[in-house]
């Protein structure tokens, strides 16, 4: 009582007795007439929802299920006998013990627990059929069961029911990932590259990523068959060098027999994203994302589609293998270098203690680093 209580803010005022010009209940005078007459009791009926909307053969077909249940046979015999406790219980009606106080019989032979009705065993595959009806999710169909009816077990039952609807399983989303395996980070650029097309403007590009050091090659195609992109990747393995692996998804024109003669020719591994899973090749994902993104901006700026794609090579991405990627071919545009450098300045490297100063030379810093980033993974033989 006191927890119910508990959500009100009571106030309780003292109001003398004159000034209560109706009297409540504990007010009343007791009446001295102890004589009880049973004619002034109306019996008022109290109907279930659930009951009254159900057929009179549909009752007795219940009546006559839950009196064949044993389970339920051994709750009606401690309704109409009282419930002792739980250890002396009968077997089956140990799971009802928690909820004994609920549980009562109607005329009909139902038992019911509160305004819902326990279903017999025979009947609780037709009570979820009827509840799945519209065949949707698990929680809707929980509310829609717990509302009228009621067995022990009915939160599994109704759980391995809906996961086992074949329509429901043929037309449920696509949304349970697996959990992601990452690629090998390449020991050095161009060992590793992605390949994806993308469309843009009713235009068709192709792009390719070095998984070193995230340098993109990108180009618009006129033709997106596999003879084109032959020609494409030729121009551009013919720049950079031929990579050892080439990672696309499985479409066309990469399944094609003339791509995967070429791959064979040049000797390079190919590999195939998981189909409906393009996060196995996120790295051309990452980069188409970023890319249309960017250049959708510049056609609102008009702006050349080519800056843009230099801004993008150059910048300096967050992981350290891409540190390599934008000073490859010296490429900062001339008036950053206005801004942000001088035309020439030293650079100083420790060797051992000995300070050896070096001129700025785009290509030629990157190629110490590089060597130095090399040299890390020489193993004596």
């Amino acid at each position: 009582m006191l927890l119910r209580l508990n959500k009100y803010n009571v106030n309780l005022i003292y109001v003398p007795g004159k000034q209560l010009v109706i009297a409540d209940t504990l007010s009343r005078a007791q009446l001295n007439d102890k004589i009880f007459n049973d004619d002034n009791v109306y019996e008022t009926p109290a109907d279930l929802c659930l009951l009254a909307t159900a057929s009179p053969t549909r009752w007795e077909e219940l009546a006559k299920l839950t009196k064949d249940d044993p389970e339920l046979d051994d709750v009606v015999y401690h309704i109409k006998n009282g419930w002792p406790d739980k250890i002396n219980t009968r077997k089956y009606a140990k799971q009802f013990w928690h909820c004994k106080d609920k549980l009562y019989l109607t005329k009909e032979g139902l038992i019911c627990r509160g305004s819902r009705l326990v279903v017999p065993k025979e009947s609780r595959t037709d009570v979820l059929e009827k509840i799945h009806t519209s065949h949707r999710g698990i929680v809707s169909c929980k509310i829609k069961a717990k509302e009228y009816f009621y067995w022990p077990s009915i939160n599994n039952d109704v759980d391995n029911f809906i996961r086992k609807c074949d329509l429901c399983q043929e037309y449920q989303r696509n949304n349970n990932k697996e959990c992601l395996i990452n690629h090998p980070i390449p020991d050095r650029p161009w060992e590793k590259v992605g390949c994806d097309f993308f469309e843009l403007r009713g235009k068709h590009y192709l792009l390719i990523i070095d998984y070193f050091s995230k340098y993109v090659e990108l180009q618009q195609m006129n033709s997106t068959n596999a003879f084109s992109v032959i020609n494409c990747m030729k121009s551009i393995f013919a720049r950079h060098g031929i990579p050892e692996v080439a990672i696309s998804d499985g479409g066309p024109p990469f399944d094609s027999f003339a791509l995967k003669e070429f791959f064979v020719e040049w000797g390079i591994e190919h590999n195939t994203s998981s189909p409906y899973f393009s996060r196995s090749n996120g790295q051309v994902e990452r980069a188409i994302q970023t890319l249309k993104r960017s250049l959708i901006k510049a056609d609102r700026e008009s702006k050349d589609i080519y800056l843009v794609l230099l801004d993008y090579r150059i910048s300096p991405s967050p992981d350290l293998a891409s540190l390599w990627g934008p000073k490859r071919f010296s490429t900062d545009p001339q008036e950053i270098k206005a801004i942000c450098l001088p035309r020439n300045f030293d650079i100083c490297r420790a060797t051992n203690r000995n300070w050896t100063t070096i001129r700025w030379c785009g290509v030629e810093v990157w190629r110490m680093a590089w060597q130095l980033s090399c040299s890390r993974h020489l193993v004596n033989i």
